[in-house]
């Protein structure tokens, strides 16, 4: 269905019943301002008691007391439908007939009291004779609804005037405000509605498109909030998966790039394996020879001595070669060993990555469902009231904006509850993945001597701690003076990185004994005394101390001590 004018802007779905996916028949509308055709909505009440949830936002609605019929009919989508079918059968000429008479004479205009067509004599008669003078200022002349021009606020000035709503043949004078804006007449004061708040019509709508001016603005802004929330968490899921990418390829090209050095070391060791075997082969035949030649020139006397020498030289070389042949063995071993702890390190890293994606993905899929409801509550609440404002009906703005209002007013509120700042995504953001980290594999004949290592030398200098670090670094902790601590940082080959002087907290009775353990890659915990508890960054050499309660550290006890002259 193609929308005409004035709602050119508005998707056709809008006219239609979510369930039922037809235009509104009989369109009922519940207190989130969806609609639905009452016979659509007659099967959700059933079973429920008190409350149901809305099949679009999902919003707990009540029931009223008397089901199905307590809730308001959408006057004003039968009205914008109602509206849609005239402009398109004045489009059609071929749908066009009087219905005063049988004369098929060319149809001029359209009477809303009749609430069908006229042909050009009946429409002069509606115009002039006194019988249908009642009739006259609800006569439209099709000729003045040419191109689409007619619009909603017409149609409602040429529509019959709204009835009192218990006295159907009295024409409504008043707007009663204590019972929802319900149309009223003259008996009805005296009445039904005697002592209730009377108010002229369009001082009440005029009121009312104030209030929902305000509220459309406080909404606009409410929508904007939510919309740029979207883009953010959309920003923050292309972030995640571009982290993965680039941590995945870090992971793999180091995987790669092991792999070839430990695969390279293999085909070295194998061709040495075969060198060594083509040089002792050559040097047995060449001995072998030369023996081959004395016994020949000694062969009548010491053939049996030149045979067991034979032998010997032989067995001699087997041995060399099996010796060989293990320890080239044991070292391909220790190689084969290491990949295979190489590649369980790979397959759990990867495991580990796809976890955190799924759950980054799933935490922000989670938000942007949240975000999509709301700007589908923002969209449909503010289509509605863009199509009541722009028909400028009295009536249909009394009736209709409380309940909009009504609608909005929490809605703002649950955003400004649900969304209060929205300046950044960091709990979101996939800043804790872990690096990759292989240990260096190195297999040699050697051992690496640590005789040669840095002094540190002080008076009363007592070695409390020591501790290693992912990064290889190794960390001594102790007691410098009656009033200082250390921590002192070495690498591999036990030179001196850093060293740190820590003076002793104020009122401290204790002897300055600091304690040290691993507690990351580049980060250690240190604790002195019984409450003074720090982290220690071996990187710059940061340290951050916060002095505790009593009860949460164990009392300091000598563990390992050791004193250096």
């Amino acid at each position: 269905m193609a929308c005409p004018s004035p709602w050119k802007d508005i998707a056709d779905k809008f006219f239609e019943c979510s369930i039922c996916l037809d235009l509104f028949k009989e369109p009922k509308l519940i207190p989130c301002l969806h609609r639905f055709c009452k016979q659509c909505l007659e099967p959700l009440l059933e079973g429920q008691a008190g409350t149901f949830e809305c099949p679009l936002c999902k919003d707990v609605c009540k029931i009223p007391n008397n089901r199905i019929d307590g809730f308001k009919t959408d006057f004003h989508m039968k009205s914008m439908l109602q509206f849609i079918q005239l402009q398109k059968t004045i489009e059609n000429e071929e749908e066009r007939e009087c219905i005063g008479c049988e004369k098929k004479l060319k149809v001029t205009g359209y009477c809303f009291k009749c609430k069908d067509f006229l042909c050009v004599q009946c429409y002069q008669f509606h115009l002039t004779n006194k019988m249908v003078a009642d009739h006259r200022e609800n006569v439209l002349a099709l000729k003045d609804v040419e191109g689409k021009s007619l619009t909603l606020e017409k149609l409602a000035s040429l529509k019959e005037a709204l009835r009192c709503h218990i006295h159907t043949e009295f024409l409504a004078h008043l707007c009663c405000c204590t019972c929802g804006n319900l149309p009223v007449c003259v008996t009805c004061t005296y009445d039904e509605h005697k002592g209730h708040e009377l108010r002229d019509v369009r001082k009440v709508a005029n009121d009312e498109r104030e209030h929902l001016k305000e509220i459309l603005e406080e909404l606009v802004k409410s929508k904007d909030i939510v919309s740029n929330f979207v883009d953010k968490i959309n920003r923050v899921n292309n972030d995640v998966l571009s982290i993965v990418a680039e941590t995945k390829a870090k992971w793999k090209s180091q995987y790669e790039s092991k792999t070839s050095e430990l695969k390279n070391k293999k085909e070295r060791d194998k061709r040495e394996f075969n060198r060594f075997k083509t040089v002792l082969e050559e040097s047995t035949r060449k001995k072998l020879k030369d023996l081959e030649t004395e016994m020949e020139e000694k062969i009548s006397k010491i053939r049996d001595e030149y045979d067991k020498m034979i032998k010997i030289k032989i067995r001699e070389s087997k041995e060399k070669e099996a010796t060989k042949l293990n320890e080239i063995e044991n070292r391909e071993l220790k190689i084969n060993e290491t990949m295979k702890k190489l590649d369980a390190v790979m397959n759990e890293r990867n495991k580990t990555i796809e976890e955190q994606q799924q759950r980054k993905l799933r935490e922000t899929k989670n938000l942007s469902d949240l975000c999509n409801q709301w700007v589908n509550k923002f969209e449909n609440l503010s289509t509605i009231s863009s199509s009541v404002l722009e028909s400028n009906n009295h009536w249909t703005d009394a009736q209709y904006i409380p309940d909009i209002r009504a609608a909005s007013l929490p809605l703002v509120e649950d955003v400004i509850t649900d969304f209060p700042e929205m300046e950044s995504l960091s709990g979101i953001a996939m800043d804790d993945l872990p690096m990759l980290c292989i240990d260096k594999v190195n297999i040699s004949d050697s051992v690496e001597s640590v005789d040669d290592v840095d002094v540190i030398k002080a008076n009363g200098f007592i070695l409390v701690g020591i501790t290693s670090t992912g990064s290889g670094n190794i960390v001594i902790s102790g007691r410098l003076s009656y009033d200082h601590s250390f921590l002192t940082v070495m690498n591999r080959q036990g030179r001196q990185i850093r060293h740190n002087k820590i003076c002793t907290v104020k009122g401290s009775s204790l002897y300055p004994n600091r304690h040290c353990a691993a507690l990351s890659r580049d980060k250690i915990a240190s604790v002195c005394e019984s409450n003074q508890v720090g982290v220690y960054n071996i990187h710059d050499g940061s340290f951050t101390q916060k002095t505790s309660r009593p009860s949460l550290v164990p009392s300091t006890r000598w563990i390992g001590s050791m004193h250096v002259v």
